[in-house]
């Protein structure tokens, strides 16, 4: 029962093995206004651009529906021709906002044929009266399609996907994204910002060309809707995994400067502006080409294409049919003309350039060199614009504009799945902008009273590195409070606009419940205050991972007088060592008995690594920043959650690089005291042991370093009085070996005296000495050693009761709200995705009916084309085929008259032509396989003929592997088959090609089958038989031996008297003495003396003649003859066995040959 259990077990591991192993692709895709691009990564498939259903590599980001078909990309563009209303185009941007955002009214302006509405502060586009889709469907129906496609292309499931986004995505806009993400049933690994992808990719393929010394390079971002600058730095820096250390190469996003609405969906709204201009002056029509959705997106798409040709020409004709009331459009644009209409828009190009830099901190003389990205680039006032913004000679062009993103996240997403190992790329992305946290701060008065007010904190700064964790703690609240999550200042570092499209600065509002009873139910441990766990993870979004209030405890803990010596020897210097860098004696008792962290708690501002490969700009400053206070505050200090300590080991070989101080506080203005609500490292083992005596590394108090000294002074010499200690009796040791040395050189000089006289006893008397010494040396050392462990026992017997400090946490309730964007309720959840698997049902119903009616309409073709071919003349009269041609003409007019409202409908009538057309095929199909077939019966029965006669004389052989019982097998088979076949033959010739035939091509492949299994069952035995061997001379002559006593035994048993023939004898071999005795007249029945060979075999004994004959496998030098009598009487039982049930060994042998079994 076990092992079945076990096989079953092995068999689940397997089989989920191989499913894990077949769905191991993952796919990128690059949202982007106007286009997204698949990318995919499968097993033997390196990163490559995934092509859509009409072989392009990029697809318009635009959805349609028609007639209840959802449509992407150029189907959709079509639709948007046509019917404006049913296509939906440039919706990324309205992800996460309402009705009121200028950033909607702008669209609204543009696009003023669409209706959109607001529920629940998202905004919606209205279909019809029943029917509304929000911004987060239309992304979630693009990324199910793209999705298909890639599914398609890799042949396998795929549920894993890197999404790029924007780099200034902000919090309610990325979650948007994972919203859809999630409605289109991907598994999000990360929202990777776009330019992190662009510049992945472009270091991929340029390792080499990294060093230590850090590159600085620009990739200027032009899309269809906004655009960006960022500032890359490239390095390489020394990393620890599984404890190896490797140099791999690393980017790091050092800022960032955009425009929303800046791309090149601008300059193609001001060039339709201008067409639709000249159209109305031309005055053509009555009505205003304005009031029509359809003329205005004809013109749209000839203002694209104009812009394309003006990019590379000084001058096209734009020109379209049928514009407005059957009206011809045509007007010539020039370069020169387009140029002056979008003058403005060059303009800003260097505004864009300017935030990026003074987001890095940095000056245009350090930035090496400046790549374009993105298809509004290839406009060339654009490119003279940037580089006079940029005071550069050339702008680089050596990566692709429109795909580098794409192929960047799809590297990202093979270096995240679990199925791919790449080289490491070390990916720093930045959160663009500053995250702060406010709360009020409970202050006492003179009087007693408590008051409140409003402190501020920076949680995340501008440029943050992601993913990062924080740990903010506040000591001072004894009730429930709030914490209203918002973002820093935007004002300079975005234009005014872009700061009004941004949508709301306040993220969400955090309720911290249940403080009071959690602080009443641990009165007896001290408080260590209230901790949030903050979390930015590798998507940029924020999380509150837990809020927990903190408190210690001591116990006693029993140890040996021994080990709580060497615990306070270490303890004392472990404190000494940190107080010199955190600045503080925390531990320091006040005349009350109280702590100064009891008395005033007081955290730290400090900063630290984030999570996973950490923040690597910051390790160098990390004890050195200061604390910028707010207006006397003492509550939040705000700590950096430091990382495992494989990954400390990791940072410490890292190369880091200086940057700016954290600032904490908005107000930069000093208090007195501590700090409560500031930032703070949270390490490892400040979570399991607790903070013993206080939290140390306090900034709040500038404390001089002669100062600290003086603090640790005490503690310092109670360790060197130790050493020194132990430095006295080295010291005695020296002194006594000192004397010892002495008493030698005086001994030495007296034996130099008496060297001359007598040499030898010299000699004697120093051995003699010497030994002597070393005796009493030993000795000493013995007594020493005995002492110190007799000591080291005692002290171990003694125990000792020691204070160990224990942390204790509780658990905070907390309920968020979200102030940016309102999480959807799961009725709406529900709403939209019924409503997306309504539209998936509805496509895959119009796709099996397209493929259907396909299927149908191929059917129809061929049948009535076969219809005239010479073969279907032959096998069919005339009658039959007109009647199949007239049900096929109804059933083709039937297709293009009569719409089939299911595939079911298309099916029956595909399988009712078939069931018309069925014999005909069949007669058809006969014909035309049964001449080769024939031929291969034929071929089979001369065959087997030829071996059945070959292996009859081989079975009265003594020798032969066949036994009479296969050979009457093969012969029966034979006979049946031949027989068979002959009576068909003639059966067949009688018929007409137009009857139904009576020898089918599947009878002769059965048969064909058979004689060819016994064939091979036969040909294969004599390919393995081997020839019996007679045993060795030894054995023979052992045999004869016992023949000859046992023959004897029998004669004195009947009263009869034999005796032996004689047997000739024969010249003794090389190494052998004499010849091997055979059996009695075995030479005689010869009428020759046997040979060498024929002594070394053994012929083979055929019971009967009818038996199967066996053949004996090798016996080996060393088996004893007893055994090899053992194993021959075994067979000749066996054998006596097959003899007497022949009629079971035949059906045996049936079976074995029906089953194959060879």
């Amino acid at each position: 029962m076990l092992r079945s259990l076990w096989f079953c077990l092995l068999f689940g591991v397997m089989y989920l093995n191989v499913c894990e192993v077949s769905g191991l692709a993952t796919l990128s895709i690059d949202l982007s206004s106007e286009f997204l691009k698949v990318a995919i990564v499968k097993p033997g498939v390196p990163m490559e651009i995934v092509l859509n259903k009409e072989s392009r590599r990029k697809t318009p980001l635009t959805v349609a529906f028609k007639d209840g078909e959802t449509l992407l990309g150029d189907p959709a563009l079509v639709v948007a021709i046509k019917k404006p209303k049913r296509s939906f185009s440039y919706f990324l941007h309205l992800l996460a906002k309402d009705l009121k955002n200028p950033i909607v009214e702008k669209f609204q302006k543009d696009y003023p044929h669409y209706t959109l509405g607001e529920d629940n502060g998202r905004v919606y586009f209205r279909y019809d009266e029943d029917t509304i889709y929000f911004p987060e469907e239309l992304v979630a129906i693009a990324l199910n399609t793209s999705r298909e496609i890639a599914e398609d292309y890799a042949e396998q499931k795929i549920t894993d996907a890197v999404i790029t986004v924007p780099s200034f995505f902000n919090q309610a806009e990325r979650k948007a994204v994972i919203y859809a993400a999630e409605l289109a049933g991907l598994r999000v690994l990360q929202l990777m910002s776009d330019n992190a992808a662009v510049a992945l990719n472009y270091g991929v393929f340029r390792r080499k060309e990294f060093n230590a010394t850090v590159q600085h390079v620009m990739f200027f971002d032009m899309g269809a809707g906004s655009t960006t600058a960022s500032i890359v730095a490239y390095q390489t820096v020394k990393l620890k995994e599984e404890g190896v250390a490797e140099i791999n190469p690393q980017l790091t996003i050092k800022g960032v400067g955009f425009d929303r609405t800046l791309g090149g969906k601008e300059l193609d709204l001001k060039l339709q502006a201008h067409l639709a201009e000249v159209f109305t002056k031309q005055k053509k029509t009555s009505n205003s080409v304005y009031d029509s959705p359809r003329a205005m997106a004809k013109l749209l798409k000839e203002a694209k294409r104009v812009k394309q040709v003006l990019s590379a020409n000084s001058d096209h004709t734009a020109q379209i049919e049928g514009l407005l009331d059957d009206e011809d459009f045509k007007a010539y644009v020039s370069r020169k003309e387009f140029v002056e209409m979008t003058k403005d828009f060059y303009d800003k190009i260097e505004g864009v350039i300017e935030r990026a830099l003074k987001s890095a901190d940095m000056t245009l003389i350090e930035i090496d060199s400046v790549i374009l990205v993105g298809g509004g680039t290839r406009v060339p006032k654009v490119q003279e614009a940037l580089l006079k913004a940029t005071k550069k000679k050339e702008l680089a062009k050596n990566i692709n504009a429109d795909e580098a993103a794409a192929l960047g996240a799809v590297y990202q997403a093979a270096h995240l799945s679990k199925g791919f190992k790449v080289k490491k790329f070390v990916v720093k992305d930045a959160s663009l902008f500053p995250i702060r946290v406010d709360f009020d701060k409970i202050s006492t008065e003179e009087d007693g009273s408590e008051s409140k007010r409003k402190v501020m904190r920076t949680l995340f700064h501008q440029n943050n590195v992601m993913p990062q964790k924080k740990v903010m703690t506040f000591n001072k609240h004894k009730e429930d409070f709030q914490l209203n999550i918002n973002y820093g200042d935007l004002n300079g570092m975005m234009t005014p606009d872009d700061v009004r499209y941004f949508g709301s600065q306040n993220v969400s509002v955090i309720s911290l419940t249940g403080i009071a009873d959690a602080l009443e139910k641990h009165t007896e441990e001290d408080s260590k205050g209230i901790k949030a766990h903050f979390r930015m993870d590798e998507s940029g979004i924020l999380h509150l991972d837990s809020v927990e209030a903190v408190f210690e405890r001591i116990e006693n803990v029993t140890v040996n007088e021994t080990e709580a010596e060497e615990q306070s020897t270490f303890a004392k210097l472990g404190d000494t060592i940190s107080r010199f860098f955190s600045g503080s004696n925390t531990d320091e008792k006040t005349e009350d008995g109280a702590t100064e962290e009891e008395k005033a708690p007081e955290d730290t501002v400090e900063r630290g690594d984030g999570e996973e490969d950490g923040d690597a700009e910051g390790q160098e400053q990390e004890q050195g920043e200061g604390d910028p206070k707010d207006d006397g505050g003492d509550e939040g200090d705000l700590e950096e959650e430091k990382p495992t300590e494989d990954e400390n080991e990791e940072k410490e070989d890292e190369v880091a690089e200086e940057t700016d101080e954290e600032t904490v506080d908005g107000e930069e203005e000093e208090s007195e005291g501590g700090e409560d609500g500031d930032i703070s490292e949270d390490t490892k083992d400040e979570e399991e042991k607790g903070a013993e005596g206080g939290e140390e590394g306090e900034k709040g108090e500038e404390v001089d370093k002669e100062d600290v000294e003086e603090d640790d002074e005490e503690d310092v010499e109670e360790a060197e009085k130790e050493k020194e200690d132990v430095e006295e009796e080295e010291k005695e040791e020296e002194d006594g070996e000192e004397e010892e040395q002495g008493e030698e050189k005086e001994e030495e000089g007296e034996a130099k005296e008496q060297e001359e006289e007598n040499k030898d006893e010299t000699d004697e008397k120093k051995d003699g000495e010497k030994v002597k010494k070393d005796k009493k040396k030993k000795k000493k050392d013995e007594d020493k050693e005995d002492k110190d462990a007799k000591d080291k026992e005692e002290k171990k017997k003694v125990k000792l009761t020691k204070p160990q400090i224990q942390t204790v946490k509780e658990a905070i309730s907390v309920d968020i709200e979200l102030l940016d964007c309102k999480t959807p309720s799961k009725e709406m959840k529900k709403t939209s995705k019924e409503k997306l698997k309504d539209l998936r049902r509805i496509q895959e119903a119009k796709r099996a009916k397209e493929q259907a009616v396909n299927n149908l309409e191929s059917f129809i073709y061929e049948t009535q084309e076969k219809l005239y071919e010479d073969e279907y003349l032959v096998c069919s009269l005339e009658e039959e085929r007109d009647l199949i041609r007239a049900n096929l003409s109804e059933a083709s007019d039937w297709v293009y008259e009569v719409d089939a409202d299911t595939n079911a409908t298309v099916q029956q009538k595909l399988r009712e032509l078939k069931k018309q057309t069925k014999d005909l095929f069949f007669r058809v199909k006969e014909k035309k396989d049964r001449p080769e077939l024939v031929s291969a019966m034929k071929t089979a029965l001369n065959t087997s003929k030829v071996f059945l006669e070959m292996i009859k004389n081989i079975t009265v052989e003594e020798d032969s592997p066949f036994s009479q019982v296969e050979v009457d097998l093969l012969e029966k088979v034979y006979n049946k088959s031949k027989d068979w076949f002959k009576s068909k033959m003639k059966e067949q010739k009688k018929l007409a090609d137009h009857e139904r035939p009576v020898l089918l091509t599947s009878d002769l492949q059965d048969k064909i089958s058979d004689i060819d299994r016994e064939l091979r069952y036969l040909v294969g035995k004599a390919k393995t038989a081997k020839p019996k061997k007679k045993p060795s001379k030894e054995k023979s002559s052992n045999k004869t031996d016992e023949a000859k006593k046992s023959n004897e035994t029998k004669a004195g048993d009947e009263e009869t008297i034999q005796t032996d023939l004689p047997v000739e004898d024969k010249a003794p071999t090389e190494g052998n003495e004499t010849e091997p005795i055979t059996e009695a007249g075995e030479a005689e029945d010869q009428g020759e003396q046997p040979t060498e060979g024929d002594a070394e075999e053994e012929p083979l004994q055929i019971g009967g003649g009818e038996e199967e004959a066996q053949l004996e496998e090798p016996v080996p030098m060393d088996t004893p003859p007893e055994e090899q009598e053992t194993e021959s009487s075994q067979e000749e039982s066996e054998e006596t066995t097959r003899e007497t049930e022949p009629a079971d060994a035949t059906t045996e042998k049936e079976t074995a040959h029906n089953s194959g079994d060879l």
